[in-house]
């Protein structure tokens, strides 16, 4: 069960879905994004790169344009969300949606937060002999 950014208990809770146009700018944003990002972070027309951290954007752009080409799901793990304090590592699962023509129209982008799970796993780890 995953705990949403607002301490909710429902399974995938806290997951941000937004539609991107085909040149990755934001087109709906699910109102879950409001706890991680400041209101007004993810209005259309808002460049999603621009949330991703300097670091993992070319891996962004990469991502962006495989979705473009392909008609299968994908994911990256990139780190995101800055305006609260701390970057978070969040799971990118991108869906192309194609018109009849097999064009790619927009992407859907579920974005899960795994940065407490990633933290876990480190610990975990380190405790290990």
């Amino acid at each position: 069960m995953d705990v949403g950014p607002a301490g909710g208990e429902h399974e995938h809770e806290g997951d941000l879905v937004c539609v991107l146009d085909t040149d990755g700018r934001v087109q709906y944003a699910s109102p879950s994004h409001l706890g991680y990002l400041e209101p007004g972070a993810m209005a259309p027309g808002t460049e999603w790169i621009d949330l991703v951290h300097a670091e993992d954007r070319l891996n962004a752009r990469q991502f962006l344009t495989l979705l473009r080409s392909t008609k299968s799901s994908e994911r990256v793990q990139l780190r995101m969300f800055p305006s609260h304090g701390n970057w978070h590592v969040v799971e990118c699962r991108g869906n192309p949606v194609q018109d009849e023509n097999g064009n790619t129209q927009m992407i859907v982008l579920v974005s899960h937060d795994a940065t407490t799970y990633l933290r876990a796993e480190i610990q975990s780890q380190l405790a290990s002999p």
